[in-house]
C-alpha cells in the first residue's frame, strides 16, 4: 500500500481527505509540531512518503488585523517552505507534492484557466502568489497546486455557516449579485485529488465546477431550496466599511475554468450550484 503524508490534516479538508483515502493509502498526518521541526526531522516524518498533500494555512477571517495577516502568511509560506525543504533532503524524485492555493490568486477583471498570468493585486492574491512560490522546486517534477475555488460541504466550510441564516429566512444578496462564486462540491474536490494522482498529472490545476455561478445565482437557489424567501441585499458600501481591502472577496469575484481536469476527462458529479445544493440539502445522500 503507498504513503499518503498530509500537512494540515485536522482542518475541515484534511479530515474529508484523510477519510477519503484511508482504504487507499497508509495515512501520515503531519501535525502543528512536525511540521516546525527543523526540515532534518520533517524528513524522517515523512521518508515514506510516496505522495505528500500540503493543506496548511490560518483560517481566513472576514475582517483581520495586520497582526493576523502576518499569521495567515506564515503559516502557509514557512510551513510550505519548511515541507519542501525536508522532500528536498529527501531527493525522492517520484515522490507526488500536490499543495493547496486558491482562485484568489486570480484579478477580478478576466476569465482564468491554467494558463492565466492574470494576477490580482491585493492581499490574498500577494499571499496565493508567494505561498505558491515557497511550494516550488526543481527536485519535485510531479509537484501539483490546487487552485481552489470555495469548497461546498455539510461538515464545514462556507456552506455549514451561512446555511443557517438562509434556512431563517435571512439570506443576503451582496453587492450586485452579479460577482462570480467559483465553487467546487467536496465529492468532486475529493475525487479531483484521487483523478489527479491516478493520471499522473501536474502543474498548476484549477478546482472549480465548470458552470458559471454568481452570488445571486448561489443565494436565490439555496432559497429556492430551502424554500425560503431572499428579501435582504447587503449594499456594497457597508460591506466595504466593515471589511475593507477584504472586502473584494465578496464585491469582487474570479471567473474561473477547470481547463485541465476538464481536458483529461475528469466527469463533475456536480458541475452546477443547482445540482450540488440539492445534494448538500438532502441528508440521504453524502
Amino acid at each position: 500500500m503507498k504513503v499518503l503524508a498530509i500537512n494540515g490534516s485536522n482542518g475541515f479538508l484534511g479530515r474529508q481527505i484523510c477519510k477519503y483515502f484511508e482504504n487507499k493509502y497508509h495515512i501520515i498526518r503531519i501535525n502543528r509540531n512536525d511540521y516546525l521541526l527543523p526540515p532534518a526531522l520533517l524528513a524522517n516524518i515523512i521518508s515514506s512518503a510516496d505522495i505528500v498533500i500540503n493543506l496548511a494555512g490560518a483560517r481566513i477571517p472576514l475582517v483581520s488585523t495586520k497582526r493576523y495577516r502576518r499569521i495567515m502568511y506564515e503559516s502557509r509560506i514557512s510551513t510550505t517552505s519548511n515541507l519542501v525543504n525536508a522532500i528536498e533532503i529527501l531527493y525522492k524524485k517520484s515522490i507526488i507534492f500536490i499543495s493547496m492555493s486558491a482562485v484568489g490568486i486570480y484579478d477580478y477583471a478576466n476569465i482564468h484557466d491554467e494558463n492565466s498570468e492574470n494576477f490580482g493585486t491585493d492581499f490574498l492574491s500577494r499571499l496565493c502568489i508567494d505561498w505558491e512560490l515557497a511550494g516550488r522546486s526543481e527536485l519535485l517534477p510531479d509537484s501539483v497546486t490546487i487552485r481552489s475555488g470555495i469548497v461546498l460541504s455539510r461538515e464545514g466550510g462556507f456552506f455549514k455557516r451561512i446555511k443557517l441564516p438562509f434556512s431563517l429566512g435571512m439570506g443576503v444578496i451582496i453587492g450586485n449579485g452579479t460577482q462570480p462564486l467559483p465553487f467546487i462540491h467536496l465529492q468532486d474536490f475529493l475525487r479531483a485529488i484521487d483523478f489527479v494522482i491516478d493520471r499522473h498529472l501536474t502543474g498548476i490545476i484549477n478546482f472549480v465546477a465548470p458552470t458559471f455561478c454568481s452570488n445571486l445565482g448561489f443565494s436565490r437557489t439555496l432559497s429556492h431550496e430551502l424554500k425560503r424567501p431572499l428579501l435582504f441585499r447587503f449594499p456594497s458600501f457597508l460591506i466595504k466599511i466593515f471589511m475593507g481591502e477584504q472586502s473584494s472577496m465578496f464585491l469582487e469575484g474570479q471567473n474561473v475554468k477547470p481547463k485541465k481536469l476538464m481536458d483529461n476527462g475528469f466527469m463533475f458529479m456536480f458541475p452546477d450550484i443547482e445540482r450540488a445544493l440539492t445534494n448538500l440539502l438532502n441528508t440521504d445522500h453524502s
